[in-house]
């Protein structure tokens, strides 16, 4: 009965993007790395339950969703490091990313575009929209270009299931807002310079200096505050960061927490960290600086019907 149940478990247990593998998979799926069990800090595992401490354990990336634009690549793209994508306006760059492909890719390798910026990608779709369809998407490998049609072609041109490869390095945006921003934003130069040297004249022939020369700053203050606001390069420098996305699961094996079975579940999330670098025209450029991983632990419940007992164990999944 107990084998009956844990069966039926394994056979519904890939639901959306949790991927989940049972022992028999674990034995016909390729030689992966032999992992220990590691409970969540604080957790402790029951002595009875050793015997599954280590595991065959396979991390499959999840299929995206609807996130950014799919699109595959053609058969010229292999053997190529790195793909630039992007979308143009004439000669106008609107948008640019550059995705690292991986060694080894599958025979129609499906990229993302724009995955972790999909208000961008829909002021895309609108501008595409309100100039007639008049956008170009290309890819290029270095200096050759591998593909060139409009945007409206390409986007959603995926007919591919397959998991999207590469790793997003850089992206250019240079889509025009309506507002400009004050961060940046400095004296003009030349005027505040001028200001300067009105100061420095106060302080040293004008002022009596066994008085007080507070008035000289008060006036330098005045004069910098009216200068021309003008933007210096670049605007500013930040750090952004992508939001956490499941990847993949592990299976670590059979648990018992007071005479209930249940499966202990380690779920593997991705994040991107870029540093952004925003314009004076309100364009930016990201730059991939790291990549970050970080697991949760759950249990899924079996069913009762078992010896020992794990103290502190993770939420129900």
């Amino acid at each position: 009965m107990k084998t009956r149940v844990r069966g039926e478990y394994l056979r519904g247990l890939v639901v959306g993007t949790m991927l989940l593998v049972s022992t028999a998979a674990f034995a016909a799926s390729p030689k992966g790395t032999q992992e220990p069990v590691m409970a969540p800090e604080g957790l402790v595992m029951d002595a009875s339950l050793r015997s599954t401490e280590t595991r065959t354990l396979e991390l499959t990336p999840v299929v995206p969703g609807s996130d950014g634009m799919r699109f595959d690549l053609p058969s010229s793209a292999k053997g190529a490091k790195e793909v630039t994508l992007a979308v143009l306006a004439g000669v106008r760059v609107v948008a640019r990313e550059t995705v690292v492909l991986p060694d080894a890719l599958p025979a129609t390798p499906t990229v993302t575009f724009l995955s972790q910026y999909p208000k961008e990608l829909a002021q895309i779709r609108r501008l595409d929209a309100a100039n007639h369809g008049a956008l170009r998407f290309t890819v290029s490998a270095g200096e050759q270009i591998l593909v060139n049609v409009a945007f409206q072609e390409a986007d959603g041109g995926s007919v591919g299931t397959n998991a999207a490869v590469g790793v997003s390095s850089k992206i250019e945006m240079k889509i025009p807002r309506p507002r400009i921003a004050t961060d940046g934003m400095e004296p003009d130069p030349e005027c505040e310079q001028a200001c300067h040297d009105t100061y420095v004249d106060c302080y040293y022939n004008i002022c009596d200096q066994r008085g007080n020369c507070s008035y000289c700053w008060t006036d330098y203050q005045y004069c910098a505050e009216s200068c021309p606001q003008i933007c210096v390069e670049p605007k500013s420098v930040s750090t952004v960061t992508t939001s956490w996305t499941q990847i993949g699961s592990y299976n670590h094996g059979q648990i018992c927490v007071n005479g209930y079975a249940y499966l202990l579940i380690e779920m593997v999330d991705r994040r991107y960290v870029y540093q952004r670098t925003t314009h004076c025209d309100n364009s930016y450029t990201d730059v991939l600086q790291e990549t970050q991983y970080r697991s949760r632990w759950c249990k899924y419940p079996l069913g009762p019907g078992c010896f020992g007992n794990f103290y502190n164990p993770p939420p129900t999944c």
